[in-house]
């Protein structure tokens, strides 16, 4: 098992380049500008425990994939969403039972567009809101994300996505900000940006790299024929002691175990959102 491990660490660490995006749904994400060249931040990160990160990445992809399905039902209606002043969508729910609530500006005024609804087990289905006012946390999500966006200092990528999900430790949010691709072979490592924002969407209160350089991986570069579910891809991260919620995300978007080695040389292994140490010290 050792020898496999390195063996996948030999592999994967020279895929690494100077950028990086994870995959998505192209009608799902914000279009950013070009990438600048920024001195990456230094500050400390926020930190959860292990529950909470595998918590926080089961729920920013079940809420990032349904956003995309979202998004294609509502490209079926072929509508012209430029026309019709659509701004972005604002989320309630979790994975048991989501609501998917489309905005769009009419009038100089935001309100509910179309609604797309997400029920276990059950087909996802759109229908049109018999009220279209927003509600005082739709507003605020909409605005926090919209803040988000103004604060990513170093993109990685022409294209990002956001998932919104309530602060675990407080009662504002938090806004992440994923790098994306639409090519379903690469893996964007870096890029990734978590915020937290106050409760009313308006205030800035922590703007968090997650990342430290720009890193892409292949999938590709595994080998054809190799079953992905058994491969494992390994990254490593400088920033905190343990994976954190977007490594338990890239884990379940690509469907693929995810090695990540932290200070101190311990591996981590992130399987079906689940976090374990696989070696404590892998210089020994």
């Amino acid at each position: 098992m050792y020898y496999l491990f390195t063996l996948f660490v030999s592999i994967l660490m020279v895929t690494g380049c100077a950028s990086q995006q994870p995959l998505t749904n192209p009608s799902t994400v914000a279009q950013s500008p070009l990438p600048i060249e920024s001195e990456p931040s230094t500050s400390a990160i926020r930190k959860f425990d292990k529950e909470t990160i595998e918590r926080l990445g089961a729920a920013i992809y079940e809420q990032d994939i349904r956003a995309a399905t979202a998004t294609d039902l509502l490209l079926i209606r072929k509508l012209d969403l430029v026309s019709e002043g659509l701004k972005g969508w604002v989320v309630e729910g979790d994975k048991k039972s989501m609501l998917i609530r489309f905005v769009r500006s009419k009038d100089d005024k935001l309100e509910a567009f179309y609604d797309v609804k997400f029920e276990e087990d059950k087909l996802p289905y759109i229908e049109i809101p018999q009220d279209r006012t927003l509600t005082e946390t739709q507003q605020a999500q909409y605005n926090a994300r919209n803040l988000a966006l103004q604060h990513i200092t170093r993109p990685a990528s022409r294209r990002y996505n956001t998932v919104v999900l309530p602060d675990p430790e407080g009662d504002g949010f938090l806004v992440y900000a994923l790098a994306a691709t639409t090519d379903p072979n690469k893996v964007m490592v870096g890029g990734h940006y978590r915020f937290t924002v106050s409760k009313d969407g308006q205030r800035l209160e922590q703007s968090d790299e997650l990342f430290k350089s720009f890193l892409e991986l292949d999938k590709s570069s595994i080998g054809l024929g190799v079953d992905m579910k058994t491969a494992m891809m390994m990254v490593s991260t400088l920033i905190s002691d343990m994976p954190l919620e977007t490594h338990v995300y890239l884990s379940l978007l690509h469907e693929i175990p995810l090695g990540v080695i932290t200070p101190g040389n311990r591996v981590w292994q992130i399987q079906e959102g689940k976090i374990s140490v696989l070696i404590d010290d892998v210089s020994k």
